[in-house]
């Protein structure tokens, strides 16, 4: 098999850990439309982009895992935007698998990280009298970086990575 067919088939197989991640995203996702009465309109408004990325969450795991299934053609070409020529086939294996690294990272960090941008958003935007309730609860800046930096890594990795394979060939 070539480099793309390798790295179609990681894709076939990130696309059913994806469906299998978006079950219980779903499940979680259904329980925000069933909130008690007795909830004040300002918390629900503050609450307004939490709720909505949870709700979104499922759908970012089941449509990207059926398109990951389905073949994930575009995210080739961002991957592979020029085809080089004259690899070894130790440097292509390893491109192809920090490649496959990279499609993991995004699809691990992606709903943290945009959990995090709505908790920030939460935590903004609530009512002053509601954010010392909030304030053990919610925003945590140390987790937020570490999205930040892991999705950062997986698109890095997934358009390049050229660091790594340079610096793991020197190596070996």
């Amino acid at each position: 098999m070539d480099t793309k067919s390798y790295f179609k088939l990681g894709c076939k197989l990130f696309g059913v850990y994806c469906l299998f991640m978006g079950v219980p995203a779903l499940g979680l996702a259904i329980s925000t439309f069933f909130s008690p009465d007795d909830i004040p309109t300002d918390i629900l408004q503050a609450y307004f982009f939490t709720t909505m990325i949870t709700r979104i969450i499922p759908f970012l795991f089941i449509g990207g895992g059926l398109y990951l299934l389905g073949g994930g053609e575009s995210i080739y070409k961002f991957a592979y935007p020029e085809q080089e020529e004259n690899r070894s086939d130790f440097k292509e294996k390893f491109t192809l698998a920090l490649k496959i690294l990279g499609v993991y990272l995004v699809i691990s960090y992606l709903p943290s990280l945009l959990e995090n941008i709505s908790e920030f958003i939460t935590k903004a935007s609530a009512p002053p009298m509601y954010q010392m309730m909030m304030s053990g609860q919610q925003f945590n800046i140390t987790t937020s970086i570490s999205n930040m930096i892991g999705f950062a890594l997986g698109l890095y990795l997934l358009r390049s990575g050229k660091w790594f394979i340079n610096y793991g060939l020197k190596r070996s």
